[in-house]
C-alpha cells in the first residue's frame, strides 16, 4: 500500500532496512521479503512495482556478491519460493539463473529432496548453461543490466527501458 501512495516500498514499517554494516542473514532476509513482494507484484500485474521490486533485488544481489561473496536467491527454499511462484522465463528466475551460470560454483541442492519445483529450476538452469555457451557470450552480473529483468506489457520483445537502466547504486 505504501508504495501506491508514496512510489516507494522501504518506508513501510515491516521493511527490512539495511544498515550500512550489514550480515549476510540480513541481507539473505531482505531478499526474501524482496522476491516475495515481486510475486505478489506479479500476481496484481504491477510491472512498475515488479520493476522498483527488481533494482532492489539487484542491489541486494550485488551487496551479496561484495561483502559476502555469495550469490543470493540460490538457497534451496528460496529457489523453491520462486519457482513454485512464478511462470517460466519470469524475471526473477532470470536474475537466479544468470547469476548461478555466471558465478557461482555450487548450488547447495546436494542433500536436497528433488521437488518439482527443484526440477524446473535445474533445467532451466542446465539450458542457460548451454544457451550461453552455445551463444559463446560472456555471462554478466544481473546488475550490468538492470532493464534485462523490468517487466515491459505491451512492449515489443528486446524492447530497452529508455532510463539508464545499466547501472544500479
Amino acid at each position: 500500500m505504501s508504495w501506491l501512495l508514496t512510489g516507494k516500498f522501504s518506508n513501510t514499517t515491516t521493511f527490512i532496512v539495511l544498515p550500512q554494516s550489514t550480515t549476510e542473514e540480513l541481507l539473505s532476509k531482505q531478499w526474501h521479503q524482496l522476491a516475495r513482494c515481486y510475486i505478489m507484484g506479479d500476481f496484481l500485474q504491477a510491472a512498475d512495482f515488479q520493476n522498483d521490486i527488481i533494482d532492489a533485488l539487484l542491489v541486494n544481489q550485488k551487496r551479496m556478491v561484495h561483502d559476502f561473496n555469495k550469490v543470493g536467491g540460490t538457497e534451496p527454499s528460496k529457489i523453491k519460493l520462486v519457482w513454485a511462484n512464478t511462470p517460466p522465463n519470469s524475471p526473477l528466475r532470470e536474475i537466479v539463473l544468470q547469476h548461478v551460470v555466471g558465478f557461482s560454483g555450487g548450488h547447495g541442492l546436494e542433500n536436497e529432496p528433488v521437488s518439482f519445483e527443484l526440477q524446473e529450476y535445474l533445467s532451466e538452469l542446465v539450458a542457460k548453461f548451454i544457451k550461453t555457451r552455445l551463444d559463446n557470450t560472456k555471462p554478466t552480473y544481473p546488475w550490468e543490466n538492470v532493464c534485462n529483468f523490468h517487466v515491459h506489457p505491451c512492449k515489443p520483445k528486446g524492447y530497452s527501458c529508455s532510463n539508464n537502466c545499466s547501472v544500479v547504486e
